[in-house]
Parts: C-alpha cells; structure tokens; sequence
C-alpha cells in the first residue's frame, strides 16, 4: 500500500492523474481491507483520490468520497479538497469559507509555513483571482511563492503551479511584462526538468502564445501556437479539446495577420473533427463557425 500510495502522489505531482488514480485507488483498497475505513491511512488515501477526481473534473464522485471521509473525521486535507470541488462548481463563496477555515486550522496546527497551509493559501488567491479580487489574489500568491521558492524549492511542481497562478492574475490585469517574465522563467524550469510535453511545461507555452496575441504580437503569438499545436497533438491527440481549443487559437492568430486561407483551413477541419466526434453544439464549435464566417466574409 505505501509504494502504491508513494506511486500515485509523485504521479500527481506530475500531472499523470490516470497513473496516479490507479495506484491511490490500489492503496485505498488495501488500507481498507487491513485497517478499516476509519483509519487515518485509509481517510488518507480517500483524501488523495478525491483530489485526483477533481483534477479530472470528476466533481460528483470527488465530493461522495470527501462526505464519505467526513463521515468518520473531518479533516484538514478533505476540507480543502472540498473547497476546491466548489470552485470547479461556480460556488465562490463557499469554497473561499472552506479555504479560510482550512486556512485558520492548518496554521494553528503545522504554521504558515507548512506546504500543506501555502496549498490552501493558493488554493484561497485562486478564487479571489475568479471572483475579481486581484489585488488580495496577487499578493497571497507573492507570499506562497517566495516561501515555496525556499521550500521545496524553485524548481518543484508546486512552485511553478503558483507561478502560473501569479501569471493569471497578471495576465487578468493586463500586466503582460511581469506575466511574461514570470511565464518565461517556468517555462525555461518545466522544459528542464519537467520535459516538453509535461502539462505544466504546455501550460507555460499556451499562457505565453495567448499573452504574445493579446499584445498585438501575432507573429510571435503564431511561432508559439504552431509549436503548441504539435505538442498537444502528439501527447493528447488531433482529437483532443484540448488540440481543437490550439487550432482555434492559431485560426485567429492567422486571421489577425491576414492569413485567411490558413485561418479557414484550420477552422474547417477542427469543425470537422468536431462534427465526427458530436460536439457541434459545444460552445467553442459555435465560436469557430463565427470566426469562419469572418475569415470568409
């Protein structure tokens, strides 16, 4: 149970959330077979795959296991995965009361400066950025980052999670040199030690193509989301929402430069992957038939 759980919380840690769902759902079973349900290992591990079930946008099966640990003890870790299925819901104010209890609790128990407490910290800055509040979002996450620069140190998922948090919020201020300079040194990190496929390292890499277009820089903008289309095309597939949503970028990047032919060719095959696939009523197919209409009007 141990090496599975070890397994399944480095797999998180790197965005492998299938990996990493297979091996905690192993250690779950074990635990709770050998020890019971109300054991804390057990509680733990229930804990982590709800975590994980979020991550997948798998919101209803993550808050039954959350109720499920709470129904034998109410703890910091399940409250904070809680506060985040919320989030994923729309519920602002109900995560930010299950973030500031978590918050209060945790530093009361392991300080301000245990990595559990600057997650829920961050987790807090994330809803206030959604909720407009960008002055609290930037400095909470100002704060947690300079103390995970520390620990666990520069170069650790959690660091560049934040990272790209505090780009967001840039970004959402329309501050595009500090969101740039913040997005290019996790970028140059993630491609490292994290390699060019890695999630977090195609996060930066989109991040910076959207902040390139935004700026008015579309020949940078389109090197970036060419190469973007390529990665997400070979890890996840032509198929993918996530390679349809790149195509669709780089359709309007190409319009803005005046490439209308390549604009249109784009958008009429990501239409047509999502004609084949039975998406045509989903709201980015709807997007490019606009933007097709533009590019050939």
């Amino acid at each position: 149970a141990a090496i599975h759980m070890t397994l399944g919380e480095t797999y998180f840690s790197l965005g492998m959330y299938k990996q990493s769902e297979r091996h905690i759902d192993q250690a779950r079973e074990i635990r709770q077979k050998r020890l019971g349900l109300e054991a804390l290992s057990t509680l733990r591990a229930m804990t982590v795959l709800a975590n994980v079930y979020v991550r997948q946008r798998r919101l209803d099966e993550a808050e039954k296991l959350l109720k499920r640990v709470q129904l034998h003890r109410k703890t910091l870790a399940s409250m904070n995965v809680l506060g985040l299925v919320e989030w994923r819901r729309g519920n602002y104010n109900e995560a930010v009361n299950l973030f500031r209890k978590t918050i209060e609790a945790q530093e009361r128990k392991l300080g301000q400066n245990h990595s559990s407490t600057l997650e829920t910290v961050a987790n807090l800055a994330v809803v206030y950025k959604d909720q407009g509040k960008y002055g609290e979002a930037e400095d909470l996450l100002k704060k947690v980052l300079e103390l995970q620069r520390r620990s666990p140190g520069p170069d650790h998922p959690s660091t560049l999670t934040t990272m790209h948090n505090l780009s967001s919020v840039y970004l959402a201020q329309d501050n595009y040199d500090a969101a740039e300079k913040l997005l290019s040194e996790a970028l140059e990190v993630e491609r490292r030690v994290l390699g060019p496929e890695h999630p977090l390292t195609l996060l930066s890499m989109g991040y910076l193509a959207v902040l390139y277009n935004d700026r008015g820089n579309w020949p940078e903008a389109e090197r970036r989301f060419q190469e973007l289309l390529k990665l997400h095309q070979r890890a996840f597939g032509r198929e993918h929402p996530v390679s349809i949503t790149t195509m669709d970028h780089l359709a309007t990047v190409n319009r803005n430069l005046a490439k209308y032919a390549e604009a249109e060719r784009l958008l009429k095959e990501a239409l047509s992957i999502q004609s084949r696939m039975g998406r045509t009523e989903q709201p980015i197919s709807l997007g490019m038939l606009r933007n097709l209409a533009q590019v050939q009007y």
